[in-house]
């Protein structure tokens, strides 16, 4: 992570330094214009490196405009204070969100040039040319004895010939592994566990444009990467990850990503930057990681459900596959009474069928609502059937003996296949109240251990808890169906 924004300040600032040249700014020796004429002439492996990216001469222009504003203010510049204001410009430029590409081009180009510079925070040898000509170009200073002409073009004068050393090519080779061996979760749930714990930094991502899809994928190449790092452990976590963040961010894959990254969280790079340390703002995020990759430590998803409460290990469980997901402000709210379509959500994403549109029979559905395309699924797969009179209860309270209904429907759909045995079920001192058309299942799923009761009770009219709803779902798809 050091050299993403180093790299970043050196070489824009490096390419820009002409920025403020311009009407806007007194002591600009040329125009915009003429510098990057300039620069393009001494320098064109430089700028052919950039467009071989995919960078235009408009967007270089666009950029060095943008910086020309920012620097506008600055009052008294002079070549000893030139370098530190260039740097608080570039920063606020570079970090907008409206130049992404040419950022990510620089990354990618100049890797190797950005070294020297961030061991001694001086303007490397090789690239003291480039930085003189541009010096010149702003502040008429000639440092070098670079000369040009009012047009633009070169007259005499040393220059660098622009070549930058052989650029590192990022290792391709465990890249975009899907489940390390050495990962506690796969990619999907470590997205799904950072989605719940850290809804917001996914949502300034999401800002940017970043999908979904996009961070998975990231994800992937990155733990691919870090699961590449022989004898990796918790002493050396930190340092292979950061290796592995910097090939992956490097690798030019996911530079929609890396540009939302720089402009939401420059302060916090900025402080991994100087203390080569988490810092403690982002220490939950890295402590998370650490558990979803190596399983060190401990985590909890929901501020509601901690190691205490009896249902935990089945509502994380289900929540970091994405069967179950919380009520918000990190609240699972365990003890609350699930509705039939969240009940149906829950078991459609369980069972892995695709959400579906088919017009339902019932008179109480809103194919306008979210939960539409799950019950259409559900009951295109002959999981439900409703509450009667074109009823699906929408809205209501799911029973206990309506859940055992539902459950050993999708058990059937698995091709599940129960002993009989009534051993459990006569103990329920209550089973007489269990509707005709539920006593099948109730009887079959508690013989199998998948559903039980309370104090010889099944309690088949009262409502199901969402701690409940989690541990027959995680009993019947993740225990069950394993023996």
């Amino acid at each position: 992570m050091k050299k993403i924004v180093l790299f970043i300040l050196v070489f824009v600032f490096l390419l820009s330094s002409a920025v403020f040249a311009g009407p806007t700014f007194a002591k600009t020796k040329y125009t915009v214009t003429e510098t990057y004429n300039i620069l393009k002439e001494k320098f064109p492996e430089f700028i052919d490196r950039l467009k071989t990216r995919g960078v235009t001469d408009d967007e270089i222009a666009a950029f060095l405009y943008d910086l020309n504003e920012n620097l506008s203010n600055v009052k008294g510049l002079n070549k000893d204070n030139f370098k530190s204001n260039m740097f608080t410009a570039l920063k606020t430029t570079l970090y907008s969100g409206a130049h992404n590409n040419l950022l990510s081009a620089l990354m990618l180009e100049f890797s190797d040039e950005i070294e020297a510079m961030l061991t001694t925070h001086e303007i490397p040898p090789e690239l003291q040319p480039l930085y003189d000509t541009v010096l010149y170009c702003v502040l008429g200073d000639d440092g070098n004895n670079t000369g040009t002409d009012s047009s633009g073009k070169t007259s005499s004068g040393a220059g660098s010939s622009g070549k930058t050393s052989a650029e590192t090519k990022p290792d391709e080779t465990t890249a975009g592994q899907e489940t390390p061996p050495v990962s506690k979760y796969s990619i999907s749930e470590t997205y799904n566990v950072l989605k719940i714990m850290f809804p917001e930094f996914i949502e300034k991502l999401k800002k940017y444009n970043v999908t979904d899809d996009e961070i998975a994928s990231f994800l992937s190449d990155l733990i691919g990467r870090i699961n590449g790092v022989e004898g990796l452990n918790k002493a050396n976590f930190q340092s292979g990850m950061l290796s592995a963040l910097q090939t992956t961010l490097y690798s030019g894959a996911h530079n929609n990503l890396l540009g939302a990254m720089i402009s939401e969280y420059y302060t916090e790079i900025e402080t991994m930057l100087t203390t080569r340390k988490i810092p403690p703002e982002m220490q939950p995020l890295y402590d998370t990681v650490l558990y979803c990759v190596l399983g060190e430590g401990d985590i909890q998803l929901f501020n509601d459900v901690d190691n205490s409460h009896w249902a935990k290990k089945y509502i994380e469980e289900l929540a970091v596959k994405g069967v179950i997901s919380g009520v918000g402000d990190h609240l699972y709210d365990p003890e609350a009474s699930v509705t039939r379509e969240q009940f149906t959500k829950m078991i459609v994403d369980a069972m892995g069928y695709e959400k579906s549109d088919i017009p339902l029979p019932f008179t109480d559905t809103n194919s306008n609502e979210w939960y539409y395309s799950y019950v259409a699924a559900a009951y295109e797969n002959s999981l439900i059937a409703g509450v009667g009179d074109n009823m699906f209860g929408t809205g209501e309270k799911i029973t206990r003996q309506d859940m055992a209904v539902i459950l050993y429907r999708a058990a059937g759909r698995k091709g599940l296949e129960f002993t009989a045995s009534d051993t459990v079920f006569n103990t329920f001192a209550d089973k007489g109240e269990i509707d005709a058309y539920a006593a099948d299942a109730v009887r079959l799923l508690s013989g199998s251990g998948i559903i039980n009761g309370y104090a010889g009770m099944f309690s088949p009219k009262d409502f199901l808890t969402r701690a409940e709803a989690a541990r027959v779902i995680y009993a019947l798809f993740y225990e069950y169906v394993s023996k």
